[in-house]
């Protein structure tokens, strides 16, 4: 792959699979006084590095960012002190984590993982408290009778009780996809909509009738916690004794 640059507006989404399709341009026109900005969208091989030099009469009224993006496919890094600009097709904390992993930052990712399950957690449990103490005023959203009403009620109360815990669950699973263990990531995702999930909603109806449709979900996501909280506890004792091998 040869080295290309292109000029394209500061309002397209640049990644690295699309450069050829971006529409490029050539000149622009401002007012006195506005602030203008455009990217130079660049496309190299692995471990290319470049260099930014200004040549303009307006050098000193330019200023130049960078902005990587950062593969998901494989844990990366880069070894100088780059800004924390990235972009992603993944969910925000995925490229925080892939690059401090890739870089040995143990400390930082593990800071990061647990930041984030602190407020997965906070969110879950706002989710938690609207569901099991105003469920009507949801309910109501939707529907006016009153019968409907009661049922619904009564499921979202019963779907929400373990909602305060499952945050950590899918943040988990988002980690080892992140840090590029798919096959950690897959399994923990399946747990809760499928390998648990399933099971529940073929057995408890038989015991508990309609409750045990609305049951099926708790026990899906107690049990798919419990396993979550048992494979990251058994990787970050791994992680913090070395024993982890880095594949970049």
């Amino acid at each position: 792959m040869s080295f290309s640059a292109k000029q394209v507006s500061s309002l397209e989404k640049v990644f690295y699979q699309d450069i050829d399709q971006l529409k490029e341009f050539n000149h622009k026109t401002v007012m006195r006084g506005e602030t203008f900005s455009y990217q130079i969208a660049m496309q190299a091989p692995i471990n290319t590095a470049a260099t930014v030099e200004i040549d303009s009469p307006l050098k000193d009224y330019i200023k130049v960012y960078a902005v990587r993006n950062i593969p998901m496919d494989f844990p990366n890094y880069y070894d100088a002190n780059p800004e924390d600009d990235y972009i992603t097709l993944n969910q925000g904390v995925m490229p925080v984590l892939g690059y401090n992993y890739g870089a040995r930052n143990i400390d930082r990712m593990l800071g990061v993982l647990k930041l984030t399950i602190v407020w997965a957690t906070v969110i879950m449990t706002a989710g938690f408290a609207i569901c099991e103490f105003t469920p009507g005023l949801i309910a109501r959203i939707f529907t006016s009778d009153e019968e409907l009403i009661a049922r619904s009620v009564r499921g979202m109360r019963i779907v929400a009780v373990f909602f305060p815990i499952i945050g950590m669950q899918m943040v988990t699973g988002n980690f080892f996809q992140s840090i590029g263990m798919a096959r950690q990531a897959i399994f923990l995702s399946l747990t809760r909509q499928l390998i648990f999930l399933l099971p529940c909603l073929i057995v408890l109806p038989q015991f508990f009738g309609a409750d045990g449709v609305w049951a099926s979900l708790p026990t899906a996501d107690i049990l798919s916690w419990i396993v979550s909280v048992s494979v990251l506890t058994y990787y970050l004792r791994r992680f913090k004794q070395g024993k982890i091998e880095y594949k970049l």
